[in-house]
């Protein structure tokens, strides 16, 4: 169906499988969790207890959400903190998406509470997995490709079967014969993005505000424009 562009047939097809996947966890048109996929943790009544190997007070978030609104939560945290330790101020470290939190919180309620700073694997400037996804900008190299697929752990059933295969992938990318297969790639992904992926982004990553907080400017528009294919007044 993708070879011979019957994208309406592969549409379908992969919705069906991947909906039923995505149906619990994916986020309402607000931004809002549904279907009782809440997070459980919650600043104002969650016990006050450092964790025993770092000495930290950690925070857990659902990384779904609008990075504003658990920046909400932070301040909360950070308030009975303080307000048990005796602290006039924290020291506040942000780990991966985190960090997108801390830099809400620092927009939202600027520094006086806070005494050191400290950002970690940090997505704060855009995660270039994300802004790719949303936005189907892709290279494909053959090396890259066949990382990929070795990363990926795929077993074919079959030992002997899954050995030929691999050294026949192997030949094709030390003699440049897999250049075909990625230029390949590169026509189909766009029709891909234009008439599948948008919808079965916007069934699950695509409507998680923490994840688009990873988008880094470079990839923003194009993303927004291709994820929600004429339907931004619909969402919040």
């Amino acid at each position: 169906a993708v070879l011979f562009g019957q994208w309406e047939k592969y549409h379908q097809s992969f919705i069906e499988v991947w909906e039923p996947i995505y149906r619990d966890i994916r986020l309402d048109k607000n931004g809002e969790p549904s279907n009782g996929s809440h997070c459980t943790w919650n600043a104002e009544t969650v016990e006050l207890k450092k964790n025993s190997s770092t000495g930290f007070y950690n925070m857990s978030i659902d990384w779904r959400l609008d990075p504003f609104y658990t920046a909400e939560q932070l301040n909360i945290y950070i308030q009975r903190i303080k307000a048990k330790t005796g602290a006039e101020k924290v020291n506040l470290h942000g780990r991966c998406e985190g960090a997108n939190v801390v830099m809400a919180y620092l927009a939202e309620y600027g520094y006086d509470d806070i005494n050191c700073l400290e950002l970690y694997a940090s997505a704060a400037n855009g995660v270039d997995s994300a802004g790719a996804t949303f936005s189907g900008d892709f290279e494909f190299y053959p090396k890259e490709l066949q990382k990929f697929y070795y990363g990926s752990g795929i077993s074919l059933g079959d030992e002997n079967v899954t050995a030929v295969v691999n050294s026949a992938l192997d030949w094709l990318v030390e003699t440049y014969g897999f250049e075909g297969a990625c230029e390949l790639l590169k026509t189909i992904v766009p029709g891909m993005y234009e008439n599948v992926l948008y919808d079965v982004l916007l069934s699950s990553y695509g409507s998680f505000p923490g994840i688009w907080a990873c988008v880094g400017p470079q990839y923003y528009a194009k993303a927004r424009k291709i994820i929600f294919n004429g339907r931004e007044e619909e969402y919040a």
